[in-house]
């Protein structure tokens, strides 16, 4: 069983049409989510890591925050869209994590 993380949240609103009451229609903010979401407590190793790859790549803190994710939890990254920054970033220098795009 999981939990909502801050990155899933940030990145369902900022891709969402419509991101007025697309998060609460989509869940319910008092209850888990079950299914194949990853619950990653907020840790030092965490920040560090968010940090370190934020000093090292032309990205957001947010997009930072999940590959760290990614990379600590030893799992996919999965990204909603391709933004021109992360795919500049990825050619530049491949990331140590798997990255995935839902619109692919």
């Amino acid at each position: 069983m999981g939990t909502i993380t801050v990155d899933v949240v940030y990145n369902i609103l900022r891709t969402s049409r419509d991101n007025t009451n697309y998060l609460t229609e989509t869940f319910d903010a008092r209850t888990t989510i079950s299914a194949r979401v990853l619950e990653v407590c907020n840790s030092s190793e965490l920040a560090v890591e968010t940090g370190r790859i934020k000093c090292e790549r032309a990205i957001s803190i947010a997009g930072c925050s999940c590959i760290a994710t990614g990379k600590l939890a030893n799992t996919k990254v999965v990204f909603a869209i391709k933004e021109e920054e992360l795919t500049r970033e990825m050619e530049r220098k491949p990331f140590d994590v798997e990255i995935v795009f839902l619109e692919e």
